[in-house]
């Protein structure tokens, strides 16, 4: 992949032309033929941060604030679920998911990036031992495993093989959700879109947003909405908007790479295909060929 190829899909936010069916965009009689499509089996965020919606297209929004990844009041028979990450400035222009707090009744699990030597998350607040059992709601148990020195893994278990992951590498956080079923995820909306066809809807749960910057001001946590983070975390809150780089900026920034696209490509190699194309980006614009430790 050239240097060209990778500026063109930085700027068009690695919109996806068709979904896992085979259909363009929203193709509303391609998908009476085949169905409604299945969520996808990799949904989350990760990176820069690229966001990857239930029906698996891929979007980009570099905003400083914290954000709801998904609000799903029907879940767990009442119990609710809401998901919130916190995306924090990275080299002036860019971002990164600092933190990510979940939800589930009147439990709260938080987790921040970091070193796993470090505390690094807390349950309703406290700071938690690694060997101690953590369930929430007394009913979805959270498994921890240390893998190495800069990462570390939160598997929160919902019920067979449905699972979310929260995994640290360094100061960055991702989160997957695994084998998500409508029983557990119907009707939630957020910034993975609707469930299960990744629509970018609004908080009305009908209007379609496309631009990518107003979906993700939309889905900005409101004051009236749960507080998941310990600390405000030096990013603007719900009385302001998200700070958003100008596309003249994250033009002059992509300007002053040093990284080539064969470096990148190289240092990617071990990487699933589907986010292959997003971590050679991640590591050109960052000029660090060790974020690949993220994906």
């Amino acid at each position: 992949m050239n240097l060209i190829l990778i500026l063109v899909l930085s700027l068009s936010s690695f919109t996806i032309a068709r979904d896992e069916n085979g259909c363009e965009g929203r193709d509303e009689m391609c998908d009476k033929r085949v169905g409604a499509p299945p969520p996808s089996a990799l949904s989350g965020v990760f990176g820069d941060p690229h966001f990857q919606t239930w029906s698996g297209e891929s979007y980009d929004f570099h905003g400083i604030c914290d954000l709801v990844l998904v609000k799903n009041p029907n879940f767990g028979e009442g119990l609710g679920m809401d998901i919130h990450i916190r995306s924090m400035k990275m080299h002036k222009m860019f971002s990164y998911v600092d933190g990510a707090s979940v939800r589930i009744g009147d439990n709260i699990l938080e987790v921040k990036g970091g070193r796993p030597e470090k505390q690094g998350f807390w349950v309703n607040g406290i700071a938690t031992a690694e060997d101690e059992t953590i369930k929430l709601s007394d009913k979805y148990p959270v498994v921890i495993e240390d893998l190495g020195k800069k990462s570390r893994k939160f598997t929160i278990k919902l019920g067979g093989d449905e699972t979310i992951e929260i995994q640290t590498w360094n100061s960055m956080v991702r989160v997957n959700f695994k084998n998500a079923s409508s029983e557990k995820f119907d009707k939630s909306l957020g910034m993975m879109g609707a469930f299960s066809s990744g629509e970018k809807l609004a908080r009305d749960g009908v209007t379609e947003l496309h631009d990518f910057n107003k979906f993700g001001q939309e889905w900005q946590v409101l004051p009236t909405e749960p507080k998941l983070f310990r600390e405000v975390g030096g990013v603007p809150q719900s009385t302001a908007s998200c700070d958003i780089p100008s596309s003249s900026d994250m033009r002059r920034r992509l300007g002053e790479v040093s990284t080539t696209a064969e470096e990148a490509e190289t240092a990617c190699s071990p990487v699933e295909p589907a986010l292959f194309d997003m971590c050679v980006f991640d590591i050109m614009v960052s000029n660090n060929k060790d974020l690949v430790g993220a994906y």
